[in-house]
């Protein structure tokens, strides 16, 4: 555990000991966050139950690139927005997609709130448990990783209530430490190097939030 991951975990220890109001506990900032699928859902709402931010609150809904601006329009009394991409299919030529993430990423507005995964968001779940640089190409590949380290088989084709399930259970306080870590390590500002994310800059940028 590095220096850095250790100060990231008193704060949030410190904030676990928010004072209450007669008694009640003190409301807590909704959080936004757009993400591409159920099991991003589900993560983040464990991210509640953790209570690793415990003075935040994150409303995560389905949404994607081309979806994002209408759901922050439908959220406009919620302050905090953020937009978690997969950048698979998406590789760095002129197509559709890939200039409209790159866009998304530069721009003014959006890129102090969007935030990817290369290949997608498993690179982002195995780095809980293990310091993960393989170069993903297409979803399968993830398979016997997700396997090794979840215990969940043919993840890309059943990702089911209950493969899901098992996932989420392995999410804990340590492992988003170790997610922090790893991340870090993998993380190229060029969204488009493969294995890459930087959910970690997120994280950190979520607990300036008061």
């Amino acid at each position: 555990m590095g220096k850095k991951d250790v100060g990231f975990l008193q704060t949030s220890r410190k904030r676990n000991k928010l004072p209450t109001q007669r008694g009640l506990a003190v409301a807590k900032t909704a959080i936004v966050v757009i993400v591409d699928g159920n099991t991003e859902k589900k993560y983040f709402e464990k991210i509640n139950e953790l209570g690793i931010f415990p003075n935040l609150r994150f409303k995560p809904i389905q949404g994607d690139d081309c979806s994002y601006e209408n759901i922050f329009k439908e959220n406009h009394d919620i302050s905090y927005k953020f937009l978690v991409l997969d950048i698979d299919h998406c590789i760095e030529s002129n197509t559709k997609r890939s200039i409209r993430i790159k866009t998304i990423l530069s721009k003014k507005e959006t890129k102090d709130i969007a935030y990817f995964n290369n290949y997608s968001f498993e690179t982002f779940l195995l780095s809980h448990l293990v310091a993960f640089g393989c170069p993903i190409t297409e979803k399968k590949q993830y398979d016997a990783h997700m396997k090794n380290h979840f215990c969940v088989s043919g993840w890309s084709k059943y990702k089911n209530e209950r493969n899901t399930s098992l996932v989420i259970a392995k999410i804990t306080e340590e492992s988003f430490k170790n997610m922090m870590v790893n991340i870090a390590r993998i993380y190229k500002e060029n969204c488009f190097e493969n294995p890459n994310s930087n959910m970690h800059l997120m994280f950190e940028k979520l607990e300036k939030i008061k």
